[in-house]
């Protein structure tokens, strides 16, 4: 309650839209106290809408089970898509925001790859096939992987970090891009299947 009231004193507003429960592990997801407190928060006016924030299938599902939650937040990104599937195929009505659009990066340099991250071959097969994709449609890598997330249709907000003003330009702009269907069908392909190393949190135990 003291951060929302500190938060909104600086934004000066009456009510923030949403705050997620930003967690770690199931047992804080789950935990009837942290529902509680968030159930204040909704309740006294200063939070529109509860979102959770999660890493791992079984965090998922228990998002997907109960009824507290308006929004959920995973990875979603030209790779895997696999836990937006599993939120639409719920019939929840869970609103989806993505994040990891671009995999900690990998996507933007992709000569990190070979930095130690885990199964490094499986994952520059795939990319080198995204890319190829992005080729075709004669656009780089960001702007493929912008214009994907942005405008699936089963995704209502991306969240992205930005270092620079020049960042958040390029993202609005390559947001506006329209990929040929036939490109969005091949990328469906590849990001359909779910994939271990697409989750950064894992990389550490692969």
């Amino acid at each position: 309650m003291r951060s929302v009231t500190r938060s909104l004193e600086v934004l000066n507003r009456q009510r923030v839209d949403m705050v997620y429960l930003h967690q770690e592990t199931l047992e804080i997801l789950s935990d009837p106290f942290v529902h509680e407190g968030l159930a204040r928060l909704r309740d006294s006016g200063l939070v529109s809408q509860i979102g959770a924030s999660t890493y791992t299938d079984e965090e998922l599902s228990y998002v997907i089970a109960t009824d507290y939650f308006d929004w959920v937040q995973v990875a979603c990104n030209v790779l895997d898509t696999s836990q937006v599937t599993a939120i639409t195929d719920s019939d929840r009505g869970l609103k989806v925001a993505a994040r990891s659009i671009y995999l900690q990066g990998v996507l933007l340099a992709d000569n990190s790859i070979d930095s130690g991250i885990p199964m490094a071959g499986e994952m520059r097969k795939c990319i080198d096939a995204i890319t190829d994709i992005a080729l075709s449609c004669d656009l780089s890598l960001s702007q493929l992987a912008t214009s994907f997330v942005v405008n699936h249709c089963n995704v209502d907000m991306v969240l992205f970090g930005a270092g620079r003003l020049s960042n958040i330009e390029a993202f609005c702009e390559n947001s506006e891009l329209v990929l040929p269907e036939k490109a969005v069908a091949a990328i469906k392909d590849i990001a359909a299947k779910s994939k271990h190393w697409t989750n950064p949190k894992r990389w550490n135990d692969l």
